[in-house]
């Protein structure tokens, strides 16, 4: 199951969803999120019958929330972004050693 939001053939990953960058802290994703809960929510909608998209939107948005919102949650899905985007690194120098082939 994929993490990322699907937009009309676009992957979306969550910081996107939020409007926040990929370092945000908790903080700056708890006020983006309760700002855009509070625009998007069916309940909150102006008119009398919510756009499709607006509720979709929403789901995105709690989705988002609460994968970002808890750190072991969070740190699965940034390595999942990571590899998926290709933007990893490995983080640690192997030797020779590390490939030999213990006998």
């Amino acid at each position: 199951m994929s993490r990322t939001s699907t937009t009309k053939g676009c992957k979306i990953s969550h910081y996107d969803v939020l409007q926040v960058p990929r370092n945000a802290t908790p903080e700056e994703i708890r006020k983006s999120y309760q700002a855009l809960a509070l625009q998007y929510h069916p309940d909150k909608r102006t008119s009398t019958m919510p756009a499709i998209d607006e509720t979709d939107h929403f789901i995105r948005i709690d989705q988002a929330w609460k994968t970002l919102r808890d750190d072991r949650l969070r740190r699965i899905y940034d390595a999942e972004l990571m590899q998926q985007t290709e933007e990893y690194f490995v983080n640690e120098v192997l030797t020779a050693a590390d490939f030999e082939r213990d006998q």
